[in-house]
């Protein structure tokens, strides 16, 4: 049984080797395809070398030095930083209460759950101090840091504690979104650049334009091109930060490319068979594979026909998915890898929330 198991895993492996290769080669068709259609019709920007090298020019300048991790914040600072910290932790808390029932609500129930102690009573203590006078003055330090520890526990979100001891940055720049299940592509960089609110806010809707005008970023340098000149309508972005865009941009495509195309119509195919004409799901799955429409998705389709096993993809597909839900839902049940302007969005909305930043900024 073991070596059945080896000899099945080997040959999964082996085609899912075959369908990464079919796939970076139409990857690589489909770009000089569309490279050559830009040079026919004249669509796109035809950007020269010297007008690129004049559009990096007009970019601004990268900070001369790094940031100051020499100074420090004294005691007294230190001490009003925490306070100031703790009353955000407990306004975020609050805020979460007022959230209506879904499934990111982290309800009081929720947090008792994911929290080893009892903490109603500690909870009750330090939310009824902070609606009484907004402070936490009055709260018993042992109370306040057991709570402050399963807040820290159970958010999304926390303050660096080594960017908290640097007197260079302000809260927003200590404010780190958490990488559960290393959901962020480079999470260890992303909350290691120091940006400001500012340039962050700027390099989000930069992503934007891209999406919007790179439909072809993975032509590697007339996309790169346009990118940067697109930078150029961004005052705060450098040519670090159009280039970090344009890249993680071109991940993105390409990895809906390999994981998501042609997939939402296998499964639309096959629940039509299976709703209308009540055919089981591998007899859909057979037909759809016989009708060899989907060049990107044969391989797999083959694979689960032979080993006769529809069990992971028949659980994907369920009526509430089918036309314009189909592809959400395809598309849910991969974990994608989320990038900067990903990261940047979650960090805003939590800065939002406990008002490192005003409705007005953002």
């Amino acid at each position: 049984m073991v070596h059945e198991d080896n000899n099945n895993l080997a040959t999964s492996e082996h085609d899912d080797g075959a369908i990464n290769t079919m796939i970076m080669e139409k990857n690589v068709e489909e770009a000089n395809l569309i490279t050559q259609e830009l040079n026919d019709l004249g669509l796109g920007e035809d950007i020269s070398t010297d007008k690129f090298r004049g559009y990096l020019c007009q970019l601004p300048q990268e900070r001369d030095s790094p940031v100051d991790i020499s100074t420090r914040l004294n005691f007294d600072q230190l001490d009003a930083q925490n306070e100031l910290h703790e009353l955000y932790r407990v306004k975020y808390y609050k805020l979460l209460q007022q959230v209506p029932r879904t499934g990111s609500k982290l309800d009081h129930d929720t947090m008792i759950e994911q929290y080893p102690f009892d903490m109603s009573k500690q909870l009750e203590e330090v939310l009824m101090c902070f609606e009484n006078d907004g402070t936490l003055d009055s709260v018993d330090d042992e109370v306040l840091w057991e709570v402050l520890k399963c807040f820290d526990y159970t958010f999304v979100w926390y303050f660096h504690p080594e960017y908290c001891k640097l007197a260079a940055l302000v809260d927003y720049q200590r404010l780190v979104i958490k990488n559960y299940g290393c959901m962020y592509a480079n999470w260890d960089r992303y909350h290691m650049y120091f940006n400001t609110y500012d340039v962050e806010k700027q390099y989000a809707k930069y992503y934007v334009e891209l999406s919007k005008k790179l439909k072809w970023g993975r032509v590697s340098n007339r996309g790169l091109y346009q990118a940067v000149k697109i930078a150029t309508g961004f005052p705060k972005i450098t040519a670090k930060l159009a280039y970090l865009g344009f890249h993680e941009f071109v991940s993105s495509m390409n990895y809906d490319v390999c994981f998501f195309k042609e997939l939402d119509d296998v499964y639309f195919e096959i629940w039509q068979r299976v709703t209308k004409q009540k055919m089981s799901f591998r007899d859909a799955m057979k037909e759809v594979y016989e009708l060899n429409r989907f060049p990107l998705r044969q391989q797999k389709m083959k694979y689960v026909l032979e080993i006769n096993d529809c069990s992971q993809w028949e659980a994907e597909v369920a009526e509430d998915q089918v036309l314009g839900l189909i592809a959400d839902a395809v598309k849910k049940l991969r974990d994608k890898p989320r990038f900067y302007d990903d990261y940047i969005k979650k960090k805003i909305n939590i800065a939002q929330a406990i008002g490192l930043i005003t409705t007005e900024e953002a």
